[in-house]
């Protein structure tokens, strides 16, 4: 019988003597999966000496051990710095992917891609600049630091989102600073969070580019109208921040005043005037002209161009105020029925022909319509067999309606009607031979 070596270790004690390993095994696991695997295999194919000594027979060293074997330790890569660590530095050059940052008791790297929360173009701006970084890790061949500047930018960005969610209120006033233009609008920094200030709460009056009021850099005062936790959005007004202008112009701009004013955009319905600072009226096309339609706006106004209106109505509360340019000047239907009566004789030229009738351009800019049913005695087939467009002729006014605008005009007038036909004598009526059958007889004496 083979005795058992006493300076051979027990099952219990070979337990209790990988307890350390085991330890050293958890400081092992925060290296890369990849490496703890290639030391794990290399310890399952190295065998152990101790083992084969003590094994009792061929057999019993075959037999595969439910227990794993734990793989062999290696010290972790250690630095001044501990993992996780927030240090200050200066980035003093750029290497391949990244930069290098100086700290007090060494040099480490910055990756690209941990340079900023934001994508960078150009990652050498940042040369010479003092950067809080976080300790990532230290490289296991060369024992550099590695470290990162978005962390602290992400971690300082979420601090800063909490602390103004807190301390602001709906209605509160701040100071920020513009640091984006978008076309709906300007994005204001507010320490940390930004904020958006829509372009229709730029001011008072229409805006049509952010670009008009703000540059990028100016400091700005806004008033909180909106906030959004869940959302991580702050709506901000900078008109809020300034008197409303509409509150005084009923009796800044009351209705039949005359106004000075300045084109500010032209429409297809009319032109924008601005009155005051915010305050902006709309010139109808019906109110452009007294006496002809205005097709092209451009004909007649010009962006920019200063021009006296009369106000017509003003609605503080609907945000409107209606202006007339034709009413500057005098009415000149009022005028023309004034100096031209009824049955009065008056001079023109035919400026149109229609299928009904013609116009004629009188006297005052205006124009009245001659009937076709008032240019002949006798029938006319097309107002083109009696008159030419250009023709100078004289016609008689047969009423004026100047609410209308309405001129009726008679060519036929201004000449002498033609004598009637005389009247055959009538036919004597022949008696009836016969008397009507079925009904009353015509003749029946009652």
């Amino acid at each position: 019988m083979i005795e058992k070596d006493p300076n051979t270790p027990s099952e219990n004690a070979t337990t209790e003597d990988t307890t350390p390993v085991a330890d050293n095994a958890t400081v092992v696991s925060t290296e890369s999966p990849a490496v703890a695997a290639d030391q794990g295999a290399a310890e399952a194919s190295s065998p152990d000496p101790q083992t084969q000594t003590s094994a009792p027979d061929a057999k019993a060293s075959t037999t595969p051990s439910n227990e794993a074997k734990p793989a062999e330790s290696k010290p972790a890569v250690t630095g001044p710095y501990a993992i996780g660590e927030v240090v200050e530095g200066t980035i003093i050059g750029m290497v391949p992917g990244g930069l290098e940052v100086e700290f007090e008791k060494t040099r480490a790297f910055m990756p690209a891609s941990q340079v900023d929360s934001r994508r960078m173009k150009d990652i050498s701006v940042l040369l010479g600049e003092k950067a809080r970084c976080e300790v990532l890790e230290y490289d296991k061949k060369s024992g550099q630091a590695i470290v990162s500047r978005r962390k602290v930018i992400e971690h300082e960005a979420v601090e800063a989102r909490e602390r103004v969610f807190t301390e602001l209120a709906v209605g509160q006033r701040v100071k920020g600073k513009v640091t984006n233009l978008a076309e709906y609008g300007a994005f204001v920094d507010l320490g940390g969070v930004h904020g958006l200030v829509h372009v229709s709460d730029m001011r008072w009056g229409p805006v049509d580019k952010p670009g008009d009021v703000v540059k990028v850099g100016d400091e700005v005062e806004v008033q909180v109208l909106k906030l959004s936790k869940d959302r991580g959005r702050i709506s901000l007004g900078i008109k809020q921040t300034m008197p409303d202008p509409w509150s005084e112009v009923e009796t800044k701009f009351p209705a039949g005043s005359r106004q000075k004013v300045k084109v500010t955009k032209l429409a297809e319905y009319g032109a924008f005037a601005e009155l005051c600072d915010g305050v902006t009226g709309l010139i109808p096309m019906s109110e452009m002209s007294w006496t002809h339609r205005v097709e092209k706006l451009d004909d007649l106004l010009q962006v920019g161009q200063e021009i006296e209106v009369a106000v017509l109505k003003t609605d503080a509360k609907r945000r409107r105020i209606s202006l007339s340019l034709r009413q500057t000047t005098e009415n000149p239907w009022d005028a023309f029925a004034s100096n031209h009566a009824a049955d009065s004789l008056v001079t023109g030229k035919v400026s149109k022909l229609l299928d009904f009738g013609a116009l004629v351009a009188l006297p005052e800019g205006i124009e009245g319509m001659v009937h076709i049913s008032e240019l002949a005695y006798e029938r006319v087939r097309t107002p083109g067999d009696v008159l030419k467009v250009g023709e100078e002729i004289e016609v008689k006014v047969l009423g004026v309606d100047a609410a209308k605008h309405k001129v009726s005009l008679s060519l036929k007038a201004t000449k002498e009607a033609p004598e009637a036909p005389p009247e055959e004598p009538a036919k004597p009526k022949k008696k009836r031979k016969k008397p009507l059958r079925g009904g009353l007889a015509s003749h029946f004496e009652w």
